[in-house]
């Protein structure tokens, strides 16, 4: 479960302010173009007072250097890091605690604008995606108040007024393609969960609701433009919270890119739940149980038999690359994390490097 703050919705304008730089000086030692190629890792922070931060290591993934941003700007982006989205020579850090998604040039971490929750009517915002003309952004509001969640959709050339789009509790990860945007709801605080995929239709301005499964979180397209969704599944517990009573199984879904329909579910029948999910290729990578699997898109069912066991068991976040798994390993999530490295095909540990406070994804630059 990410970390949060309860946060009060702030009305909505439309200005965004982009500070220029006139001194060519480049921050010293970080010379322009330092954070490229590579790979950018966000790291949420902690409640006791460390901001969130980005880190990035080399191509050759020999090397780190951590909280860049801070190193560049002489400054933090405050508590929590959520995520990271691109766009162009872009990178938007999400923060949602401070309800403020920072923008920078995504090869130099200098600082260049900024979304507000006063200038773009964000409140607790989770994660970004682009097309050509707007930025989607999915919104908490009061994370612990279930009906005040939406979508903001801010045009990215200030022409018209930002457009905020009612959801239903708990919107996560979104993903935009063919004209439309698909959201998760995994809705982590909510007792009940959730078991929604909202479609907002760009062209016509409507949302229809898909039942897809129990906790639907990441989600990502393939090669063949289908979409995944990773369904987490949820513990059901007692009273006093003592003892598992049920478990909602996790689930993988299928949606058809042309027709927005599942094309096929594949359940998890055990009661261990599935967390994690990344796409490669013509793959699909998950964890389960500490190990991670991998799965051809055609496949008729999930894998009996894992890649490799992983060596961390506080697992917060995977992704893949050029046949490299990534693992984000939060440790005692009060010290420094690291990244784990694996080779997708042989499951061998090709490094690990020591990164931020609470890494949770790691994206490709």
């Amino acid at each position: 479960m990410n970390i949060l703050k309860s946060i009060f919705l702030i009305a909505l304008s439309v200005t965004l302010f982009f500070s220029c730089d006139t001194d060519d000086d480049q921050p010293d030692p970080v010379p322009a173009g330092d954070y490229t190629p590579g790979f950018l890792v966000s790291h949420e922070g902690t409640f006791s007072g460390v901001s969130g931060s980005t880190s990035f290591m080399s191509a050759d993934l020999m090397n780190v250097q951590n909280e860049i941003y801070e190193a560049v700007n002489k400054d933090v982006v405050g508590n929590f890091q959520q995520s990271i989205g691109f766009r162009d020579n872009f990178a938007y850090l999400v923060v949602d605690n401070t309800n403020t998604i920072t923008i920078v040039n995504r090869n130099t971490f200098k600082k260049v604008g900024e979304y507000t929750a006063e200038d773009h009517g964000i409140s607790t915002p989770r994660y970004i995606a682009f097309d050509d003309d707007n930025a989607y952004v999915t919104n908490l509001g009061d994370a612990f108040t279930p009906t005040d969640d939406y979508l903001s959709v801010i045009p990215l050339d200030e022409s018209e007024d930002v457009v905020t789009v009612p959801l239903a509790e708990g919107p996560e990860q979104l993903l935009v393609q063919n004209g439309f945007v698909y959201i998760t709801h995994k809705a982590v605080f909510s007792s009940q969960g959730s078991e929604l995929l909202s479609i907002y239709n760009i062209a016509t301005g409507s949302v229809d609701e898909l039942v897809v499964g129990q906790s639907p979180d990441e989600i990502y397209s393939d090669v063949n433009g289908d979409i995944w969704i990773l369904c987490d599944g949820k513990f059901i517990y007692n009273d006093d919270f003592t003892q598992i009573i049920d478990v909602l199984p996790s689930r993988l879904v299928r949606l058809s890119g042309n027709s927005n329909s599942i094309s096929q579910t594949y359940n998890f029948t055990d009661e261990v739940l599935v967390n994690y999910m990344a796409v490669e290729g013509d793959k699909i990578y998950y964890i389960k149980n500490g190990s991670f699997y991998a799965m051809l898109v055609n496949a008729t069912d999930v894998p009996a038999s894992s890649i490799a066991a992983l060596e961390t068991d506080a697992i917060y976040g995977l992704s893949v690359f050029d046949n490299q798994l990534f693992v984000s390993d939060a440790g005692t999530f009060s010290e420094r994390g690291d990244i784990e490295i694996y080779d997708v095909n042989s499951g061998v540990l090709i490094n690990e490097l020591e990164v931020g406070m609470i890494p949770s994804k790691v994206y490709k630059n």
